[in-house]
């Protein structure tokens, strides 16, 4: 398209954009990756000495296959379907903005190994191993869905939009209905699956009571950011209760970078409870003052 000589071009929005990769969800994606790459070179070692075999975690041998079968899989479908929801689809790095890498981390192991234990539980002479994330896979999506209750996914089969709650529901009911009517012998682990939707749902319901949601502090920094740039700047500064120093306005433009931006920071890595007692004053402060104006 041209106007007056000049050539202009149109750039359409792209519909889909592929959620970034939060540091612990890459982290878990390497993991797994790595360790299928692994399973492809030996086979035979992987399986017998990483995987979870029920007889074996019996009898005390090889305790560290609770956690190490995590990271193995059966195929590339396999790896595919638990890996796409925890990075394409955008589960984990949601989730971790929400909680922090930290607890997002804590969140995925406690259902993944809680799953396992479960599934153990129900199969004491289970012969089969127990091998892939889909336990703590589901222990992501029962927190996700804890998080975000209320936000709007769209299914491929059947093609249609859905709420989160509403579609880790089903999904939970569905396992349970199968792990009660198949048991261990359908070659998949059901009971790993309703482990890690518990494990992840208690986790969650026990640390967090959802009063703060991480999009609350998007807004908050959104509005922070707006009133400190439309406000004049008065020359009253602010101290420290019981203290001589001075602090610079709390409308000056550095105070942004310096003060909010870091305890904002902090919060989406480590989650608002890793917060001192002076960032949360800081904090606070900034939010009346905002209030105020």
């Amino acid at each position: 398209m041209s106007y007056d000589g000049q050539q202009y071009y149109y750039q359409p929005r792209p519909m889909f954009r592929f959620p970034t990769l939060t540091p612990a969800v890459k982290v878990i994606l390497y993991a797994n990756v790595g360790c299928f790459v692994l399973q492809l070179i030996m086979p035979d070692i992987m399986r017998n000495y990483f995987a979870l075999w029920p007889q074996d975690f019996f009898r005390g041998r090889y305790p560290w296959q609770i956690v190490t079968a995590m990271f193995l899989h059966g195929g590339v479908f396999h790896i595919l379907f638990n890996m796409l929801p925890l990075t394409i689809f955008g589960f984990g790095p949601g989730l971790e903005r929400f909680t922090g890498a930290r607890r997002f981390c804590y969140v995925y192991f406690a259902s993944g190994i809680g799953g396992n234990l479960l599934f153990l539980a129900a199969n004491v002479k289970g012969v089969v191993p127990v091998i892939g994330a889909s336990g703590a896979v589901c222990g992501v999506l029962a927190a996700f869905a804890m998080a975000y209750p209320e936000r709007w996914v769209f299914l491929i089969i059947p093609p249609m939009p859905v709420k989160v709650k509403w579609l880790v529901l089903v999904y939970f009911c569905l396992e349970l209905l199968l792990e009660v009517m198949r048991g261990g012998n359908s070659g998949i682990a059901h009971g790993a699956h309703v482990g890690g939707f518990i494990f992840g749902w208690a986790y969650m319901k026990i640390v967090y009571k959802l009063s703060l949601p991480f999009a609350w502090l998007e807004r908050l920094k959104w509005r922070v950011r707006r009133w400190f740039s439309s406000v004049p700047r008065p020359s009253i500064r602010l101290r420290r209760r019981g203290s001589a120093r001075k602090y610079r306005p709390i409308d000056d433009d550095s105070f942004i970078d310096e003060e909010i931006d870091p305890i904002l920071e902090k919060i989406s890595r480590h989650g608002i409870h890793s917060l001192t007692a002076r960032e949360r004053r800081t904090l606070k402060r900034a939010r009346q003052r905002m209030e105020r104006g």
